[in-house]
């Protein structure tokens, strides 16, 4: 069953919530900033925290339709990794005028992958409760106890649950994008996981999709409990999930830098990248031998002592003009890859148009999930279409007075 609230990570105003006038409360938000902002921009951000928080002229100082909309998607998702749960990150913050705006950010953790807090098993993910989505924030809860705001997001949430999942859009998306990739992935090089693993991943996530689409409908119509609390109550209701295995889909487990995919537990350096393990996600025979698992003398091609080493991974004084370095088919590949990325995102943009139509969002769209009827947004000053890491330059030169914030995690 869902768990009670927690403490929240965020601090410094990355929560969201008002607590005074004071600007050093939010300093979070400041450091997070995309845009150059200076003291008159911060009190406009605070003043509209402190008349949400009130929920007071909330017209004026949140743009209601599309954080509701932002709400209903970022609910089915069940992402723990944000607002959501304890940790108040991985949003973007965007005020124009005194109003304020939600970006999504970071969604790959979605469906049960951040193993904590409330997400203790596949029946809390599939029934997460509807009504009380967020435990890292209360910036929400004017929304959600103004009748007739909750009365536009449980629409929201019904649109996206009987229309775009049950009703065969979300299916038709799903076989689409797997016709694409799936030979790509099936030939990828470079994978980190097999291809017998992504299809059960896959697999996996259709599942839990649609099962998560009908416990919103049970608990918008009255017969599963829409509260933490009412679900603990009881639960009798509640959709099965016993078919549904999280872990199939990744998952991230907090304690130190390590990641759990299909049971199998990567840690990573500081640089970010894998330690211990090289390019196919397997560790390296110089790796083994220095954790004593193989002799030094034993070591093969690709991590021994210099005076033994093999073609490719010579000192480069000693490499033939013809003999291609191991950087260089690792270049080569990520090349290839690249293109063939390229090609599959031009053929679903071809396939489905009015999802990568040049004059809509995509920051507001969760491909797979989201419809584009539900996450149409009206377009922001500076025209800021891209991935949000492309919206720094662009938005200094051409959004004026619009200001973006950000809190994410790396």
């Amino acid at each position: 069953m869902p768990g009670g609230r927690g403490p929240s990570m965020g601090g410094n105003g990355s929560d969201l919530n008002y607590t005074d006038d004071n600007l050093d409360s939010y300093t979070a938000i400041w450091e997070g900033e995309v845009n150059n902002t200076g003291k008159k921009d911060h009190k406009r951000v605070v003043e509209a925290l402190r008349h949400i928080s009130q929920g007071t002229e909330l017209e004026e100082y949140l743009d209601i339709d599309n954080v509701l909309r932002y709400m209903a998607v970022h609910t089915f998702a069940v992402n723990m990794d944000s607002l959501s749960g304890n940790m108040a990150h991985n949003y973007y913050l965007y005020e124009h005028n005194g109003k304020l705006n939600m970006i999504p950010w970071d969604y790959n953790l979605s469906f049960g992958g951040m193993s904590m807090g409330a997400m203790g098993s596949a029946s809390d993910m599939v029934n997460y409760a509807i009504d009380t989505p967020f435990q890292g924030t209360d910036f929400f809860n004017p929304l959600l106890e103004d009748e007739e705001y909750c009365s536009r997001y449980h629409e929201y949430l019904r649109k996206l649950a009987q229309e775009y999942v049950l009703g065969g859009r979300f299916q038709e998306v799903y076989s689409r994008i797997r016709s694409r990739i799936d030979a790509l992935v099936e030939t990828d090089p470079t994978a980190f996981y097999s291809y017998e693993e992504y299809d059960a991943g896959a697999g996996m996530l259709y599942q839990a999709v649609t099962l998560r689409a009908e416990s919103i409908l049970g608990q918008l119509d009255g017969s599963i409990p829409s509260t933490d609390a009412g679900q603990r109550a009881d639960f009798s209701g509640l959709v099965d999930a016993s078919a549904i295995d999280i872990s199939a889909m990744g998952v991230f487990n907090m304690g130190g830098q390590r990641f759990q995919f299909n049971g199998v537990e990567v840690s990573f350096s500081e640089d970010n990248s894998e330690a211990g393990v090289n390019g196919a996600g397997q560790e390296t025979a110089g790796e083994k031998a220095q954790s004593g698992e193989l002799p030094e003398e034993n070591a093969q091609p690709g991590t021994p002592p210099e005076e033994n080493a093999q073609p490719g991974t010579l000192p480069e004084e000693n490499v033939q003009p013809d003999t291609p370095t191991e950087k260089d088919v690792q270049s080569d590949l990520q090349e290839n890859r690249r293109k063939e990325a390229e090609d599959a995102v031009s053929a679903m943009r071809e396939d489905f148009p009015e999802d990568f139509s040049e004059n809509s969002p995509q920051n507001f769209r969760m491909p797979g999930i989201s419809g584009s009827e539900i996450s149409e947004a009206p377009q922001m000053p500076g025209q800021m279409s891209g991935a949000p890491e492309n919206f720094g330059d662009r938005s200094r030169d051409a959004a004026q007075n619009a200001i973006l914030f950000r809190q994410i995690s790396l």
